[in-house]
């Protein structure tokens, strides 16, 4: 039950990311500039996560963790943000969800779990889904645009694993997310200021931070992390792609947007992928500890 309950928490927190361009699209309308978001987002999560987290969470301080915070979470979000400002949140999303294929590569060679060849083709059928609902006019990126999109998605392939090996190491999921969290604030401030990054705060954006920072990366990070204890790499870099899902859905309800034909044939490769993966992996394990 426990793998399941990963899996299902995974999702979770899949879903309240897809919430996330909701937030992020209303304070951006009042003139909020991404890095700003980032920064004051991450602050505001950081701050759920350590609450939750409480004593547990720093009782031994991990160096490596502070460094992952750093450099590798506070990489991400900047990234990710310079990835929008040039391509836009489709392509960025389209160019993101490549990180299933990059996880199958990189996780047998640093946490040993080697994926079997249908893990792979699940992986590439996420990937298509998640290109298609992101990107259903099907634009393509410059040559900048590209690189920083790819290497968007690697970061993101890293993180992913980087939790695995912490856990492998005997960590535990509130040390991770407490530490990390914590230690990626200063850098994404120091990137704001020094880029003069536009912060602009109203009711409006007031709002949207809040819900960014406490349900998108507060509440699901915690999710993710927690799940992320019983779930391979690879598994919770497909399920991750029911972000695109979630935000499709949503800013269809809340904001009357209106889908087409490829974004509800990428849904369906998405779901496809995620519930393949799932059965697959989880009956096989099931039964593999059943048999043993």
């Amino acid at each position: 039950m426990a793998r399941l309950r990963g899996y299902v928490l995974v999702a979770s927190a899949a879903v309240l990311w897809g919430s996330a361009s909701i937030a992020v699209s209303s304070a951006l309308a009042y003139g909020m500039s991404f890095l700003g978001m980032a920064a004051l987002m991450t602050a505001i999560g950081s701050s759920v996560m350590v609450a939750y987290a409480g004593g547990e969470g720093f009782r031994r301080l991990r160096p490596d963790l502070i460094l992952f915070g750093a450099v590798g979470i506070a990489l991400f979000r900047a990234v990710y943000a310079y990835s929008v400002s040039i391509n836009g949140a489709g392509v960025t999303a389209s160019l993101l969800y490549t990180a299933p294929l990059l996880v199958a590569v990189v996780a047998p060679l640093t946490v040993g779990e080697r994926p079997s060849r249908l893990d792979v083709v699940l992986a590439a059928v996420a990937v298509v889904g998640a290109y298609l609902a992101s990107n259903p006019e099907l634009r393509a990126a410059s040559a900048l645009g590209f690189l920083v999109g790819t290497g968007l998605a690697g970061i993101y392939a890293v993180t992913i694993v980087a939790v695995k090996y912490f856990y492998s190491k005997g960590y535990r999921d509130k040390e991770v997310m407490a530490q990390a969290a914590v230690s990626s604030v200063p850098t994404l401030v120091m990137l704001t200021l020094i880029s003069n990054s536009k912060v602009v705060i109203n009711a409006v954006t007031l709002t949207a931070l809040l819900w960014g920072g406490v349900a998108t990366i507060g509440v699901a990070t915690v999710l993710y992390l927690k799940g992320m204890r019983d779930v391979r790499a690879l598994d919770a870099s497909v399920i991750a792609t029911l972000e695109p899902v979630s935000a499709i859905a949503l800013a269809t309800v809340v904001l009357g947007e209106k889908y087409v034909l490829l974004q509800l044939l990428g849904i369906a490769l998405i779901l496809a992928s995620a519930l393949g993966i799932t059965v697959k992996n989880y009956v096989w394990i099931t039964t593999a500890k059943k048999l043993g």
